[in-house]
């Protein structure tokens, strides 16, 4: 588009400068900040990187909520940035070459809008109530979370099945072929009223984790059902289910009620 910046110009497409700024613009799924401030002090702190680490936790305050030593974020920078870091953990000296100024800025415009946007997900949304969401609506995992009166953590609250006191939310997807084959479990619509789930592995009619799904209605508890099309797709709510038949173990196939049959179109297979 002949809009390159000075320092761009004549180099290769293929420049490692150029790779490194293309991973730091993907959404990384970080369940922390300290991925994105090690980013950014690699850029910023070239020859340094731990102290370009610290300061990024001193100019962002609001970041030090989620602040962990460097030693333990390396493994998952370095996952995320492959052959761009070297031995010395440093970046590559052709990326160093460029300058830490212009690099620095580079990065860390790509990495702090990610980390921010990332860390008022957890932190600062709205909180409701499960009688605030609608049937059919479509919602992303946070907002699921809030709506039961938490802020998001994906460090806990990325599992199938979530409770929140007496309430449960279940959030399943009918695609699970992208995921490991112990972990391809059956979830689907068996008619217009009944959806088929399948716990995780460790559920089991005869522990803990099966016994408050399958007794919930005895014991007062309500399940709420989500579906995801696939993974990182918003759930569609189709309401609070009752169970009404299982069968297995380890996982537990689990045929749930739902209030109101789902409307004509909507396939059941």
């Amino acid at each position: 588009m002949e809009d390159a910046p000075a320092w761009a110009e004549g180099l290769p497409a293929d420049h490692p400068a150029f790779l490194l700024l293309s991973r730091v613009e993907a959404d990384w799924q970080l369940q922390r900040v300290p991925g994105w401030a090690l980013a950014i002090g690699l850029a910023t702190h070239p020859d340094d990187p731990a102290s370009g680490y610290a300061a990024a936790f001193d100019r962002w305050p609001q970041f030090r909520a989620e602040e962990a030593p460097v030693e333990g974020v390396w493994s998952s920078v370095e996952k995320r940035l492959p052959g761009l870091i070297g031995a010395d953990r440093r970046l590559l000296p052709e990326i160093r070459g460029i300058g830490a100024e212009i690099l620095g800025a580079e990065v860390t415009g790509r990495a702090a809008l990610h980390a921010l946007s990332d860390l008022a997900e957890r932190h600062c949304g709205l909180l409701g109530t499960p009688d605030l969401l609608r049937r059919l609506a479509l919602y992303r995992r946070p907002e699921i979370v809030r709506l039961f009166g938490r802020q998001y953590d994906p460090a806990r609250h990325n599992q199938g099945i979530l409770w929140f006191d007496a309430d449960a939310a279940i959030i399943c997807k009918l695609d699970t072929s992208g995921a490991l084959p112990q972990h391809q479990y059956v979830n689907r619509l068996l008619d217009p009223s009944t959806f088929l789930w399948t716990s995780q592995n460790r559920m089991r009619p005869d522990n803990a984790e099966g016994r408050r799904v399958l007794a919930h209605a005895a014991s007062g508890e309500r399940l709420h059902l989500f579906v995801q099309a696939a993974s990182h797709a918003p759930a569609c709510y189709l309401g609070q289910v009752r169970v009404i038949g299982h069968e297995g173990a380890g996982p537990i196939r689990v045929r749930l009620q739902l209030p109101v049959a789902l409307p004509e179109g909507i396939p059941a297979g």
